[in-house]
């Protein structure tokens, strides 16, 4: 003789199943990590105007600064009308899937107005570049974004 479920214990075995997966579900949700653009985002939410402003005056520029990759190394050439006077800043590179292996580094220029860094170190990945640099007392923004193999 076969023995059936009834409608009320299919229900209940359905539910209890639906529960058992919420839980798991919620139990690696809170595993996973999860890591902000910035630790102080909402202060730096009401600055974005001022970066806007930098793009904005980046943009406006005769001759855009030029991102050159190659195997092992990343250069920033900046045009040759800007090189007459010093130019401070840095360069932050953030890394959206981790941010423990974001790096920053000081702004310096060769004499032919390129800023190169080594590539060797970075992890392989997905990379946002923020260069952030200032020239006349004006201050300067550009983002770029790279694939690092």
């Amino acid at each position: 003789m076969k023995k059936r479920l009834s409608w009320g214990t299919g229900i209940a075995i359905f539910i209890i199943g639906f529960l058992i997966l919420n839980v798991i579900f919620v139990f690696f949700a809170f595993g996973e990590k999860v890591d902000l653009v910035t630790d102080n985002y909402y202060a730096q939410e009401l600055k974005y105007q001022e970066e806007i402003d930098k793009q904005n005056k980046t943009a406006s520029l005769d001759t855009q600064i030029q991102f050159i990759t190659s195997e092992s190394s990343l250069s920033f050439k900046f045009p040759p009308q800007l090189l007459s006077n010093e130019i401070k800043g840095e360069v932050h590179f953030y890394r959206p899937s981790n941010s423990t292996y974001d790096k920053i580094f000081p702004l310096e220029l060769n004499s032919s107005g390129e800023f190169v860094i080594p590539t060797n170190s970075f992890k392989k990945g997905f990379w946002k570049i923020k260069l952030n640099w200032e020239y006349d007392s004006e201050k300067f923004f550009k983002e770029e974004k790279i694939f690092i193999n």
